[in-house]
């Protein structure tokens, strides 16, 4: 079962970063600036604090199936900086300052990349 939430996280993690790529990679390679991407951006706006929240829940349920307990492995690592990065963006949503927001967006980077390492380390 725990495999399934490590999909389900893989698939939350997408899906809950997807604010930022999918803008990035219209700014550099299709430039489209039309009604549709407009929604299509709010969409993915509003969806991003519950898929984080659902994410972090994942998160948990995924390490304690797999492990039972709090051990430290790369799971954890990026499980905890998954959750630091919730906290500075919870921090900026409340106090409106960028250079929360930039640190959110760092730790997200750093969060994913740990994720990367976790999945390297367990199926290789």
């Amino acid at each position: 079962m725990y495999k399934v939430f490590g999909f389900i996280n893989i698939a939350l993690v997408v899906l809950a970063t997807s604010p930022y790529w999918v803008r990035k990679l219209n700014q550099w390679f299709f430039h489209r600036k039309g009604p549709g991407f407009t929604k299509l951006m709010k969409v993915l706006r509003v969806a991003h604090k519950p898929l984080a929240v659902a994410l972090l829940a994942s998160i948990v349920v995924h390490g304690w199936l797999a492990v039972g307990a709090v051990r430290l492995n790369t799971g954890t690592l990026a499980g905890s900086l998954f959750i630091i990065t919730a906290v500075f963006g919870l921090l900026f949503y409340l106090m409106h300052k960028l250079p929360l927001l930039k640190w959110h967006r760092a730790l997200a980077l750093v969060a994913v990349l740990a994720m990367a390492v976790h999945l390297w380390v367990v199926l290789f």
